[in-house]
C-alpha cells in the first residue's frame, strides 16, 4: 500500500524503527485486538491542536501490546530513538516531506491484563505537519 494519509505515513514511521511490531491504523482495523501478532500497535485517528497558515499539529495515541514489560519497554525506546534521528534528520526512519516533526507527549502506566497477562501501554505522539 502506498502511503497518501497521515495515518499511513506514521503507521510507516512507527513499524520502521519499531522493529518486531505490526502497526495498523484506525482505517485498517477499528481495534488493537483485531491485529494478529504478538507485539501490535494501533494508531487512533489525530486530535487537532493547533494550527496556522504554515503548521498544523495533531496528537495521535499510540496503543502499543506486548508479551511482557521488558518488551514493551524495549517498543518504546526503540521509538524515542527513532523520533530522535527522525527530528534530527539523521539516516534511518524515512523522511516525509510534510511531516516536519514528532514528539513523544504523554503515556500511560503500562498495565498487565487479567488472564492473558499480555502488557498494554499507550503513548501520545505530537506530530507538525506542514500546509503545503
Amino acid at each position: 500500500m502506498v502511503d497518501d494519509s497521515e495515518l499511513d505515513y506514521l503507521r510507516t514511521f512507527c513499524g520502521e524503527v519499531m522493529t518486531g511490531y505490526t502497526i495498523k491504523h484506525y482505517s485498517e482495523v477499528k481495534m488493537i485486538s483485531r491485529i494478529n501478532d504478538t507485539q501490535r500497535g494501533f494508531l487512533n485517528r489525530g486530535e487537532l491542536i493547533i494550527a496556522d497558515n504554515v503548521y498544523y499539529r495533531k496528537r495521535y495515541t499510540l496503543e502499543l501490546s506486548d508479551t511482557t514489560e521488558a518488551a514493551i519497554n524495549t517498543g518504546m525506546k526503540n521509538l524515542i530513538a527513532g523520533i530522535k534521528k527522525y527530528n534530527r534528520r539523521i539516516t534511518g526512519p524515512t523522511q516525509e516531506a510534510s511531516m516536519t516533526h514528532i514528539d513523544l507527549r504523554l503515556g500511560n502506566q503500562a498495565s498487565e491484563v487479567g488472564t492473558t497477562k499480555r502488557w498494554n501501554m499507550e503513548l501520545k505522539l505530537d506530530v507538525t505537519w506542514s500546509v503545503g
